[in-house]
């Protein structure tokens, strides 16, 4: 599965996983507030399916599509920002 392309665009979401089981593993210095706000706000830019976003979001929002059988509303990807909640 790892080499297979057809899973490729899910390479993303496994390197954030990777990011947040390190930061939780971390010793020196513990995971704060700051940590866990940062590791949040990744992760809803990460899962915020999008037409026009990268290739990951694309992919994501053709995932959620074809699982509910409607159009999901799409967001827009900006990769500087951080959360795209208010």
């Amino acid at each position: 599965m790892l080499g297979d392309p057809w899973f490729a665009w899910l390479r993303e979401i496994s390197q954030f996983i990777v990011l947040v089981d390190e930061a939780r593993d971390a010793d020196d210095p513990p995971v704060n507030a700051a940590d866990a706000d940062r590791l949040i706000a990744e992760a809803r830019t990460l899962l915020s399916p999008s037409e026009d976003g990268g290739s990951f979001h694309r992919r994501y929002y053709e995932a959620a599509a074809a699982r509910s059988g409607r159009r999901p509303r799409p967001r827009r990807h900006d990769a500087g920002a951080g959360s795209t909640r208010s």
